[in-house]
């Protein structure tokens, strides 16, 4: 059997591990739910309804100079597995551009054979 990484993403307070309040994470399911890394905008933003489009997520995206640092001061969770008759929806990670210590959570399933 093989072993399954778990990603989970913090959506109410960066400052509260998993361990002391697990509703504020939300898991993800890798084969359908995806990051978003954007500065939003009025289509791409928290909580929307519907998949943005490629061209919606070009627009809404940080122009990435290799000669600047960049922080990216938004990721979105969008999750497939709240699909209401096709709306999708997105959600906000909490503490994505401040020093924050409880942004994701990593974990594995079984063992692993080497390191990650």
């Amino acid at each position: 059997m093989s072993t399954t990484l778990n990603v989970i993403a913090n959506l109410v307070d960066s400052a509260v591990n998993y361990q002391t309040t697990p509703a504020d994470y939300i898991a993800m399911d890798l084969a359908y739910d995806y990051l978003i890394w954007t500065e939003g905008n009025t289509i791409v933003k928290d909580r929307m309804i519907g998949e943005p489009t490629s061209e919606q997520l070009n627009e809404a995206s940080s122009i990435i100079d290799p000669d600047l640092p960049v922080t990216v001061s938004k990721c979105l969770v969008m999750d497939y597995s709240h699909n209401w008759e096709s709306a999708y929806y997105t959600y906000l990670v909490k503490g994505m551009g401040e020093n924050s210590r409880y942004v994701f959570g990593f974990s594995f399933d079984g063992a692993t054979a080497t390191e990650p």
